[in-house]
């Protein structure tokens, strides 16, 4: 198989996407004050592409059901022209796609043991494998001051809450390995900046693989740490115990504040049964398996609330024999550790995902998959908005991505279509409706 095998569209491509509707208003370092709704002076979006990374490269034109978990999907967007590259790569379980600045990308995986650099066009340049025992984390973090990039990785078996996961720092020029330092931590997902310090930030999991039913994660020391930008030294941990539930992915505000969501899901004691019914039972023996799973996380769900479930079950979870618990929006002072939870309601923030940040508008963006919602809030304002994902015309909302210097940002959904959204104006200002193989974030380069 050519895995360097590329879907190239042309000026076609501006059909599917430049539906244009407005420009995205620019910062004071922008030339364009342009409203989106001044149509006939508007300019077209800014340049750059938009990143997705997807799961499901087995889906892809030339592969099959066993290449599953063995190819992922590199998608690049041009959002002015629409023009978009497509490319499976040989890795499983891609996760996120990290520019460093100079047209390569760092695609991440999640769970495994393999990542990969490619250029521009996405050939690639360089494979990275963690160690034994370590496989990774999910993100990464360019520290263009320092010439390095940062990868998170978990220990692969985590036990016992010493079982620390491990940041890779690479040689942004070289792509070597430099060194291996100890994150703090269970499972290192998601690091950042914090604007005007000289430190960095990064989400915890804290669970270990010890079942706790009928919890789907056994969270020992979920927790936010704080790092000496430099050195990688611990500086401080700001714990997060009482939401029982893993903390995943996060940004940072330009006023050090640090936005963050959390996983946790609500199993039934069947579940076992099911999955072993599905393997070599009738057809009708499975069913009432699975339907037996699925009433007993109902019943220990509403145990775990308190009180009867307010929200229908979302299909991913019926089909998975678990149900998310409903779990807050959290901002975090990163100096102090004081804390606002938002919670909209129940039904609005099940199972989340990405979490975004424009600086423009101020405005934190958390993504609830299993809901189809973005939740939008603006760090001094009490309430928080609710975006559908049936109002931005897409379903399965899934990935989030700043643009930076406008106040448009990109949303993805896992499996079809990608949309940018002027936060100021609360229109989509673009469409790109191509399929993303389960891309599970999206990110921003701006060398398109």
């Amino acid at each position: 198989m050519d895995t360097n095998r590329r879907n190239f569209l042309g000026g076609a491509g501006i059909a599917l996407t430049s539906l244009l509707l407005g420009s995205c208003k620019k910062n004071s370092d922008g030339i364009s004050q342009i409203s989106p709704a001044d149509k006939a002076s508007a300019s077209v979006l800014p340049s750059g592409q938009l990143l997705a990374f997807g799961t499901d490269g087995h889906l892809y034109p030339g592969y099959s059901g066993k290449h599953r978990n063995q190819v992922s999907v590199l998608t690049a967007v041009d959002m002015g022209s629409g023009k978009m590259i497509q490319t499976p790569l040989p890795m499983g379980a891609g996760h996120s796609a990290l520019a460093v600045g100079d047209g390569r990308i760092v695609c991440v995986a999640h769970h495994k043991g393999k990542s990969i650099v490619v250029d521009g066009n996405h050939k690639e340049l360089a494979t990275l494998r963690s160690p034994n025992d370590y496989v990774y984390g999910g993100h990464g973090l360019v520290l263009p001051d320092r010439g390095v990039f940062v990868l998170c990785m978990r220990y692969e078996d985590p036990k016992t809450v010493d079982d620390h996961g491990q940041y890779e720092i690479y040689d942004l020029k070289t792509l070597k390995l430099l060194d291996r330092i100890d994150s703090g931590g269970l499972h290192p997902h998601e690091i950042h900046i914090i604007p005007g310090t000289d430190e960095l930030i990064a989400t915890h999991y804290g669970d270990i693989f010890v079942r706790n039913p009928p919890y789907t994660h056994n969270t020992v020391e979920t927790k936010l740490t704080v790092y000496d930008a430099k050195t990688m030294k611990v500086k401080r941990h700001y714990l997060q115990p009482e939401f029982g539930a893993m903390v995943t992915h996060m940004n940072v505000t330009k006023d050090k504040d640090a936005y963050f969501v959390m996983t946790q899901y609500i199993e039934g004691s069947s579940k076992r049964k099911a999955k072993k019914s599905a393997s070599g039972g009738s057809i009708e023996s499975v069913a009432e398996a699975h339907d037996n799973a699925l009433i007993q996380a109902d019943i220990a769900l509403e145990k775990v609330l308190g009180h009867k479930r307010e929200f229908a079950i979302p299909y991913e979870a019926a089909q998975e024999l678990k149900i998310p618990l409903p779990l807050p929006f959290v901002r975090v002072n990163t100096q102090t550790g004081d804390r606002k939870v938002i919670l909209t309601s129940e039904a609005n923030q099940l199972r989340s995902q990405s979490v975004g940040y424009n600086e423009l508008t101020n405005t934190a963006i958390g993504i609830y998959y299993h809901s189809d919602t973005a939740i939008l809030h603006q760090p001094g304002k009490d309430q928080a908005e609710v975006l559908n994902a049936a109002d931005i015309g897409i379903a399965e909302l899934r990935g989030v991505a700043d643009i930076p210097g406008t106040s448009c940002v990109g949303f993805v959904a896992a499996h079809r279509g990608m949309v940018v959204y002027d936060l100021a104006s609360k229109q989509v200002v673009a469409r790109y409706p191509y399929q993303y193989f389960d891309t599970v974030h999206l990110s921003y380069n701006p060398l398109a």
